[in-house]
């Protein structure tokens, strides 16, 4: 896996992409890589190809992801982020996940409560991405790793969010 996705898609380091772009940009490198075009090559060629289709799959999904973005941006900084009791020192981080979880459970069972709290976490959710926009822009990698660690915590409660809503039209 290359090291640096943004590279791979001859992008610079930012935060906020251009999907259609990214889209494009990986249509015209997977057909550049596409199996069919090496069918007639040597065998070296043909895994060559198939490893740069692989580490361009893997980007793909790294750039589209807003998680996995900051961590490969942050990662390329030179920045841990696997760093566990740094979430444990900020309190008011804690006291603001206890908060939304809570209003998940409280949401669980109303269709309408859902809806609300869905349409607060994806608000939620582009304000951390601005969030690191921002301080990734900026070189403040302090401010860029709590708001990772927003982006992580906000990501992982919108799937639980949508097992609720799994739940809810399930009739559990």
């Amino acid at each position: 896996m290359s090291a640096d996705p943004f590279a791979l898609f001859g992008l610079t380091h930012r935060y906020l992409l251009d999907e259609a772009d990214l889209q494009a940009r990986y249509h015209a490198l997977q057909r550049e890589l596409h199996p069919d075009r090496y069918a007639l090559a040597g065998e070296a060629e043909r895994r060559l190809a198939a490893t740069r289709a692989a580490d361009l799959n893997d980007a793909w999904r790294q750039l589209r992801d807003p998680v996995a973005r900051a961590r490969a941006l942050l990662s390329i900084a030179g920045q841990r982020v696997d760093e566990d009791g740094a979430t444990l020192r900020d309190t008011g981080f804690l006291m603001e996940q206890m908060t939304l979880r809570e209003a998940l459970d409280e949401a669980r069972a109303d269709a309408l409560a859902l809806r609300a709290f869905a349409d607060d976490l994806a608000a939620r959710r582009a304000r951390a991405g601005e969030a690191f926009a921002q301080a990734h822009a900026r070189g403040e990698m302090d401010a860029a790793l709590r708001a990772y660690r927003a982006l992580q915590f906000l990501a992982r409660l919108a799937e639980e969010l949508a097992r609720a809503e799994d739940d809810l039209l399930d009739g559990h």
